[in-house]
């Protein structure tokens, strides 16, 4: 197919616009001679095989994205281009237009990527001071200096170099400079950035070795816009919902000490949230993100800025940020958050060499609103109320999807091993692999071809090393493992391997590898290797079986921290499934969580207000040690994820038990296992103890977002007596303003009346419990 210039694009769209000036569109020949319709705005307009308009409204450019997918674009200057500032013009596989909206030029930022820069001499972006303890992402570079050198006090953890210099930051897609001492946040006036494809920026995820460590607290400061893009991370086109136009999402990267600011503008049709999953929200808890429990959505249009500072002295190691909303985050709404301290045990250049973030994802091939929508119907999705099966293994941004299943109206461009981006390590060098599941349902079983993993963090806990083949990876873990390259020689190669454990699939798999690899190949970046296919075997070992974590018995923290040997209360949570109304639902104690966007619990119990029934809550009055015991009566594995206080994981069983039976447990209380996701087999228990020294309310949920939607949720309301003097911002506030109090979100397509008006909370209250269907009310009285 020839492929046109896109001044020639722009020379056709404005004559068919002069042609057909009473029309919305203009109108074109098709190929069979007879006259259609161009495209609509954003519509495809072109691609192998495409058999529709190729023609687009008056204004309007067809803009290629790739040989399978072009689409119109408006156009941004008389020349017919549509690659406003910001979005991608050139970079390694990239075959869109390679043009730039004027008063900006193509920057090269990496093998993978270039982009859409404002000139130097464009007063487009008017410089300005910043204080010496901000480090502000600006747009102009890619490598990003503080403005002040930082001189540690001391270089025992990191003696290469003493200026915190980040070479991988996000960038401020706006136009507009804003200061980082700001503290008001309103709606951006800016346009939205026109981003013409998904990006994929692999050296983002290879942490620099220049980070200072020693650098005094700051604020680190992120300008991110969450819009629609196409993408094809499997060779599959879809709308994806991403953060700056690229998946995984911009890396954060801080000290403990350090206090994080995101300032979001949400270009999207529908509400978001963001959360920042594992760290703890000690003073900041309106900021943790669940929409309906600590704050109303990010409205279409609106900006927000979430400020809170990481300080709690436990707080390092490999985190994630990710969509808190229904089930937006498998849509691409995900990325790393690592934290950095000095009082970490694992240390650079004495434990590991090399530190490599590993984004792992299962990927769909239809928006999540698309998925829960049919799952929150009697019908079900696609006929199943059961989660569906994803389409395709996703590594770092990156995977295959046989294109041989897409029905003739998809795009799908074939992909295979050699397309994907490589890992390339010197040899001779340890590399933390960081391990981050981020996807939506089955765990994975982790790998790298004739090579040992010396597992040596389980969240964000650092535990002595623990030598496996494979890792099984559950929905919403992490785990940090060492790969040694001792021994290869430059030009070697092997597979790093990601694996679905599809016994965890409720529905069949036809479409489905569940394998998905990277090749790994011994070298620097800029060694000229030959891009060849590795010979190496994969390990024996099964790549299906039980649903479970690595044993928590063989994880021993570094850190030796006992578990508080009084208990004050022991509380359960079990979760099963009913079908109201012939609608599938997930429950615990028998009870869907009902999440009303627009009236947080937050707020509710902040203005001295109960809980409402349909929201299965644990209520403690102050600072108190809880055993939970949380219990799968029935159905699937769920991982279960707990927001804001780490969980010390004491015991687990086959059948169910009474809180006076998990009373008389004899738990390992000698340093065991902390972290923040735990699975839960069917028929099965699990007992963790929590201190409630986090004033808030703490999201307790199971992390397969399917599950989510449905219902599995409850919440542990610590300390209500703190919470009601919590002074919320007015900007986390006026998030609610105006938004419907008794809309379920998501659930039923209708909107309750507005509930009674409702008690002061009581000092102590139990779990609402329904009768149970198995007669198990007597477990729940507490």
């Amino acid at each position: 197919m020839t492929r046109l210039h896109p001044l020639v694009l722009g020379m056709i769209a404005s004559l068919a616009g002069s042609l057909f000036a009473n029309s919305p569109v203009s109108a074109a020949p098709n190929n069979g001679g007879s006259v259609s319709k161009c495209a609509d705005a954003y519509g495809q307009c072109g691609g192998l095989d495409w058999k529709g308009p190729r023609c687009c409204p008056f204004g309007w450019a067809c803009s290629k994205s790739n040989d399978w997918y072009s689409q119109c674009k408006k156009t941004l200057d008389g020349s017919g281009c549509t690659n406003g500032e910001w979005s991608q013009c050139g970079g390694r596989e990239y075959q869109g237009e390679k043009c730039c909206v004027k008063g900006t030029y193509c920057k090269y930022d990496s093998e993978w990527w270039s982009y859409c820069a404002a000139k130097p001499s464009s007063s487009h972006y008017s410089s300005s001071s910043h204080r010496p303890t901000t480090t502000t992402h600006k747009p102009t570079t890619t490598t990003h200096k503080p403005t002040s050198t930082h001189k540690p006090t001391t270089m025992t953890h990191k003696p290469t170099t003493t200026t915190h210099k980040p070479t991988t930051t996000t960038h401020k897609p706006t136009t507009t400079t804003h200061k980082p001492t700001t503290t008001t946040h309103k709606p951006t006036s800016t346009p939205p950035v026109s981003y013409p494809t998904v990006a994929n920026k692999p050296k983002e995820l290879r942490l620099s070795p220049k980070w200072d460590i020693n650098a005094p607290p700051q604020d680190r400061e992120f300008y991110w816009e969450i819009s629609e893009v196409p993408g094809a991370i499997d060779g599959f086109n879809r709308t994806m919902l991403v953060v700056n136009g690229q998946y995984p999402g911009p890396l954060i990267e801080v000290n403990n000490g350090d206090t994080v600011v995101v300032h979001v503008t949400n270009r999207l049709p529908e509400a978001v949230t963001l959360h920042w999953h594992g760290l703890h929200q000690n003073g900041t808890q309106w900021q943790d993100g669940p929409s309906g429990v600590t704050q109303c959505p990010i409205r279409p249009g609106v900006s927000y800025t979430y400020r809170f500072l990481v300080h709690d002295v436990d707080q390092y190691g490999t985190y994630w940020w990710h969509a808190h909303r229904r089930a937006l985050y498998i849509d691409g709404i995900t990325g790393p958050l690592i934290v950095h301290a000095r009082n970490d045990p694992l240390k650079r250049g004495r434990d590991f060499d090399i530190d490599q973030v590993i984004m792992l994802h299962d990927h769909y091939h239809q928006l999540s609103e698309v998925i829960t929508e049919g799952l929150l119907t009697a019908q079900g999705f696609n006929g199943s109320a059961i989660a569906p099966s994803p389409k395709s293994m996703v590594i770092n941004g990156v995977g295959i999807y046989n294109c041989d299943f897409a029905t003739v109206n998809d795009t799908c461009r074939q992909l295979t091993q050699l397309d994907l981006p490589e890992l390339r390590f010197p040899p001779n060098k340890r590399v933390r692999l960081r391990f981050i599941h981020e996807g939506a349902h089955p765990p994975f079983r982790v790998s790298v071809d004739e090579h040992v993993l010396n597992v040596i963090e389980a969240d964000d806990t650092p535990v002595h090393a623990l030598p496996v083949h494979r890792i099984q990876i559950a929905t919403a873990q992490r785990y940090s493992a060492i790969l040694d390259t001792t021994g290869h020689k430059v030009g070697d190669s092997f597979y790093l391997r990601s694996q679905m454990n599809t016994n965890c699939l409720g529905l069949p798999f036809t479409d489905l590898d569940p394998d998905g690899r990277l090749i790994i190949r011994i070298g620097e970046d800029h060694d000229d290797l030959p891009r060849t296919l590795p010979t190496s075997v994969d390990w024996s070992d099964p790549t299906t079986g039980n649903c479970t974590d690595l044993n928590p018995a063989l994880l021993s923290p570094i850190v030796a921290r006992d578990a508080p040997s009084h208990v004050d209360h022991v509380r359960v949570f079990n979760s099963s499934f009913a079908v109201p109304s012939g609608i599938f639902k997930w429950t615990i104690n028998d009870i869907t969580f009902e999440n009303f966007a627009f009236d947080p619990l937050l707020q509710r119990v902040q203005r001295g207000e109960s809980i409402p029934p349909m929201r299965t809550a644990v209520i403690t009055t102050g600072l108190e040690v809880i055993d939970l015991v949380i219990q799968n009566i029935q159905g699937a594995d769920h991982p279960f994820h707990l927001h804001n206080t780490p969980m010390y994981v004491l015991s687990s069983g086959p059948g169910l038990i009474t809180p006076e039976q998990a009373s008389r447990l004899q738990h390992n209380l000698t340093n065991p296992l902390r972290r923040d996701t735990i699975t839960v087999a069917p028929g099965t228990y699990q007992v963790v103890r929590l201190i409630t020294d986090v004033p808030g309310v703490s999201l307790l949920h199971c992390h397969i977002v399917f599950h989510q939607v449905q219902g599995l949720l409850g919440v542990i309301v610590s300390q209500p007596d703190r919470i009601r003097q919590f002074q919320i911002p007015q900007d986390n506030l006026d998030l609610c303003a105006g938004g419907n109090t008794s809309a379920i979100d998501p659930g039923r397509k209708r909107s309750l009346p507005p509930p009674p008006a409702l008690l002061p909370a009581e000092p102590v209250a139990a779990a609402a419990v329904k009768s149970s269907r198995r007669s198990l009310r007597h477990w729940l009285d507490f």
